[in-house]
């Protein structure tokens, strides 16, 4: 089975910053089960040649390579909705697009794009139902997950109380500094924390050494500069179309970094909750987490059992210090939300549900296979191996 991701190969597409999320995340978990991923960068592809020219490409590259499934995620509209569509009523080629940020870009992004695929999923509970009111039925509720293959507990990991991974907007450094002066070992990791970026391995390391990791459900839409809100509207996709719209589209990245580097990490106040990928990661790491609640988190793990909440800085300070008093009740939340993970949450469980709806039977059976075997596993990662 062959896939080709539509979606960025490297880091900001730069190749010296290694594989982007996307890759690592929806790419990685492809291959995991069994597929051939081959890529096309949107964004690369029209930097290098201008847009139509890149959706001719596109439209070549799926003609010529014949893929199972064209895999995208999209976030910006660069693609011609018109070159989905062909590809998705060509019939030879299934068609899906991943949302990731449903909860603020379905007017922008997702109501637009919705009709030219052949399957979209959403991990918004709130915007599921508005594809049903326009009518449309081809979208599937999904949500994030996490690979037991990379997320897992690490022996001899540097080890601390709190760890925090993400970028330190809004109110997040000041959380951590909060627990700081609390007296916990708490540290930030990550873009925008001393350490800079982190491999994805090092990630893991960070997770899988701390007692508790720290989770915040605000998405990074608020408070954005003017350079960021061009660069999320309809006018950049206009301009990038441009024969040198790529120069301004550019600039006015830098000029968006620069500003958010000037005013620290409380430029951007965090947008709607979301569920994010972190929560299933972390508690595949084996560790305890401690999060914001956001829309249906109860029904994915199990608040007081599964993880802890907090809706603010007080019950952030009780729910540690709890936590990192009682050893016994610590390591059999982590352990129990770890469990739930590998029962339900990972890729392979997302993915199946996926290839379903497209009927894929052969790559569904495939993946709920994967899938009974994490659900199988004990928690122990010699265990996770040999499933």
């Amino acid at each position: 089975m062959d896939a080709l991701l539509l979606a960025p190969r490297f880091d900001g597409h730069v190749a010296e910053r290694g594989p982007s999320f996307e890759d690592q995340t929806f790419g990685h978990a492809l291959r995991g089960l069994g597929w051939r991923v081959e890529h096309f960068d949107d964004v690369a592809e029209a930097r290098a040649h201008g847009v139509s020219a890149m959706n001719r490409r596109l439209t070549e590259r799926v003609r010529g390579d014949r893929p199972t499934l064209l895999f995208a995620v999209l976030r910006r509209a660069l693609v011609h909705r018109r070159t989905i569509r062909a590809v998705t009523e060509g019939g030879q080629t299934r068609t899906f697009n991943w949302y990731c940020d449903d909860h603020w870009q379905f007017e922008t992004v997702s109501r637009r794009w919705t009709p030219c695929f052949g399957l979209v999923g959403t991990t918004s509970a709130a915007a599921y139902p508005r594809y049903g009111e326009r009518g449309w039925s081809n979208v599937i509720q999904t949500q994030w997950a996490a690979d037991p293959s990379v997320f897992r507990p690490v022996a001899d990991a540097p080890a601390c109380d709190v760890a925090f991974v993400g970028q330190p907007y809004g109110d997040r450094g000041d959380a951590v500094r909060a627990l700081r002066d609390a007296g916990i070992d708490a540290r930030g990791f990550g873009a925008g924390w001393p350490g800079g970026r982190l491999s994805r391995e090092a990630m893991v390391a960070a997770m899988a050494g701390a007692k508790l990791v720290l989770n915040f459900a605000g998405s990074s839409v608020g408070g954005f500069s003017a350079a960021d809100r061009f660069l999320r509207s309809s006018a950049a996709e206009r301009v990038a179309r441009a024969p040198v719209g790529w120069r301004a589209i550019d600039l006015a990245r830098s000029a968006a970094v620069r500003r958010r580097a000037s005013r620290g990490d409380s430029g951007v106040s965090p947008g709607p909750a979301q569920v994010k990928a972190r929560v299933f990661e972390a508690a595949a790491c084996g560790s305890c987490l401690v999060t914001e609640p956001a829309e249906d988190f109860a029904s994915l793990l199990a608040p007081g059992r599964e993880a802890v909440l907090f809706r603010n800085r007080d019950e952030l300070l009780w729910a540690s210090r709890s936590l990192l008093g009682d050893e016994a009740g610590r390591a059999a939340m982590a352990r129990a939300g770890r469990e739930r993970v590998l029962r339900e949450h990972t890729w392979a469980h997302r993915l199946a549900g996926v290839f379903e709806r497209l009927g894929l039977d052969r790559a569904s059976e495939i993946a709920r296979n994967r899938a009974r075997g994490y659900a199988a596993a004990c928690v122990g990662p010699a265990e996770l191996e040999a499933a």
